[in-house]
């Protein structure tokens, strides 16, 4: 695998105004402008994984037989189950809560818990993302994601660019890359 560094960054102009409005504006605007970077990694990272992984699209409403049918097949390629997690989006979450297993009697449903201890079908954790598409299970061994970082993420506070009107342009850059190491590591199921 080679990684080369790739400039990834974003910048926010804010005014004069704003400036004045809020003591603590320049503050918050960094702060969203590090959780925008981080959400768009890891956006571009699960669209690389989807793109070349394995995938299949359900027929019918998901069941326990499609999720321990997708853990086969990870199984099969060398994947250690225990090392698998799913990554859905919260509207799916919601689905599969409300999803029983089978016509069990027990009120047994597809994803159970919250937050951490969240597990779907009781054989894998569950980790909600608001960056993969709705109606999609990403199965994986996320330790198969190889990013690389030259330097840390810099915040650059520009006083030139807006100087006319007193304002100033916030800039972020990193120096990353990512690859997926083995794309059989992972599996898309896509609901019906």
């Amino acid at each position: 695998i080679v990684l080369v560094p790739k400039t990834f960054s974003g910048s926010v102009p804010l005014t004069r105004t704003l400036i004045k409005s809020a003591d603590t504006a320049e503050r918050f605007v960094q702060d969203a402008m590090v959780r925008g970077a981080g959400l768009k990694l890891e956006k571009k990272i699960l669209d690389q994984i989807v793109a070349a992984a394995p995938s299949d699209t359900l027929t019918a409403a998901p069941s326990q037989e499609d999720v321990q049918n997708a853990l086969g097949k990870l199984a099969a390629a060398n994947v250690r189950v225990d090392s698998v997690v799913a990554i859905v989006h919260p509207t799916t979450a919601a689905i599969l809560r409300s999803t029983l297993v089978g016509a069990n009697t027990a009120a047994k449903y597809m994803i159970e818990g919250f937050r951490f201890e969240a597990w779907l079908c009781d054989s894998v954790r569950v980790i909600e993302s608001t960056q993969v598409a709705a109606g999609q299970v990403i199965f994986g061994d996320f330790s198969n994601v190889v990013l690389a970082s030259w330097g840390g993420l810099t915040i650059d506070r520009d006083d030139t660019s807006l100087r006319a009107s007193q304002g100033i342009v916030l800039r972020t850059f990193a120096y990353i890359d990512h690859a997926v190491a083995h794309d059989e590591a992972f599996y898309v199921m896509k609901l019906a």
